[in-house]
């Protein structure tokens, strides 16, 4: 699940897994295939589908295993001899970062490990499985493995409605507290981040900017940059949603320079950082600054999904993400001043870009579209409740104008 920021659990885990590990590849499988410590697993799985592997274990055997998410948003989870769920884990990180479930066998036998896709529409993405840990548990093992599950039950809940998002709070910061008590830095960033998700989704917004920072403080600790850029991003919409946009704007900036530092400029959680912040530039009437943000999603998107994907057809409509790239022509140098010159209509170019002109212009060439094919509904609807056709059509520029909502913490 993506609740637009990072959340994982239990210990030091990298964003793709150890590099010293050798690598296996191998394609999907029909019967479980076995899993072995020390050797790593990079497989592609598509919306709908699983992958499944098998380990042996004894009686008291201690089983940590991590999926790294590069791409898609994964489920894992491990059955046990007789098929019943011991563990499982579905955090708020989306399509990157890890997974991690860890186990204490009940009994001995052929345990089931599964990956599958969280989203049954999802398009093909990489991710990669690995055992860290697999040995006779010890003290302290067993305060790790009802941390997890506590930790899962209480996002569980914050998917519900408030009353199920108002039972986790108290669930997670059991998590919190075990975590703490083993000293588990990313147990510790996943379950806090999880809280700040739970309080802002009820309102209770008092402590979710702290919660929030000392996530990313320690997601930092712990090494996973990801991550801490992540619930950065999530910083920010909520920032913006208080209505400080200052400090929304420097956030989304410094979640974008973690990003790319951590997994280069050409991957989609950098094309979706890069909206948030356009977005938010758009919001400030920074049309100019705020284009180049969405050119770069839109290369992006539409080198990873193709032309005609509904990801890329996202942000050329999501709360106007296409007006800069859809005024080009208006500037300076674009096709109509350039026309316009040559034409002698004006002797020198006119600032049509950027301002309350461009704009109109703007929505009416993206909005009119959708009016055509969604067969003139809200105009329909608008006239119906006493406005003439060109107040209707006043009405749906003013609405394209307005700002979205921002900040809340939701699934995508």
């Amino acid at each position: 699940m993506n609740a637009g920021a990072s959340l994982s659990c239990t210990g030091a885990t990298s964003e793709s897994g150890a590099a010293s590990e050798p690598i296996i590849q191998q394609p999907a499988q029909a019967e479980p295939q076995p899993l072995v410590p020390g050797k790593s697993v990079d497989d592609i799985l598509k919306g709908g589908d699983k992958h499944a592997y098998r380990v042996a274990l004894q009686a008291g055997d201690f089983l940590h295993v991590v999926a790294d998410q590069r791409g898609i948003d994964v489920v894992l989870a491990i059955s046990g001899p007789d098929g019943k769920d011991v563990g499982a884990m579905d955090s708020l990180n989306g399509s990157f970062g890890p997974e991690n479930v860890s186990i204490i066998a009940p009994v001995s036998g052929i345990y089931r490990i599964e990956v599958r896709s969280f989203d049954a529409s999802a398009v093909a993405g990489e991710f990669g499985i690995r055992i860290t840990e697999l040995r006779p548990s010890k003290q302290g093992d067993e305060v790790r493995v009802r941390a997890e599950k506590t930790y899962a039950q209480g996002l569980q809940l914050y998917q519900g409605d408030d009353a199920a998002a108002k039972s986790a709070i108290p669930i997670l910061e059991k998590a919190l507290q075990d975590f703490q008590s083993i000293g588990d830095v990313h147990g510790q960033a996943a379950t806090l981040y999880g809280l700040g998700a739970t309080h802002q989704k009820l309102g209770l917004n008092d402590d979710v900017a702290k919660e929030l920072e000392e996530s990313i403080r320690l997601y930092g600790e712990a090494g996973s940059q990801i991550e801490a850029a992540q619930v950065l991003e999530a910083l920010g919409g909520f920032q913006q949603s208080q209505g400080a946009t200052a400090d929304a704007e420097a956030t989304y900036r410094k979640a974008l320079d973690t990003t790319s530092k951590a997994m280069g400029t050409e991957d989609f959680e950098y094309a979706r950082i890069s909206i948030g912040l356009g977005r938010l530039l758009l919001f400030q009437r920074k049309y100019e600054e705020a284009q180049p943000y969405f050119e770069r999603a839109i290369a992006i998107r539409e080198k990873t999904f193709g032309p005609d994907s509904r990801e890329l057809a996202d942000v050329l409509v999501m709360d106007r993400s296409a007006l800069g790239h859809n005024l080009r022509p208006l500037q300076r140098d674009g096709l109509i001043n350039t026309w316009g010159v040559q034409l002698g209509l004006w002797r020198q170019p006119l600032a049509l870009a950027y301002n309350l002109t461009g704009t109109t212009i703007g929505l009416v060439h993206i909005m009119l579209p959708f009016l055509v094919l969604d067969g003139q509904q809200f105009p329909r609807q608008l006239i119906a409740l006493g406005q003439g056709p060109v107040q209707a059509a006043g009405e749906v520029i003013e609405h394209g104008a307005d700002g979205g909502e921002f900040g809340q913490i939701e699934r995508r």
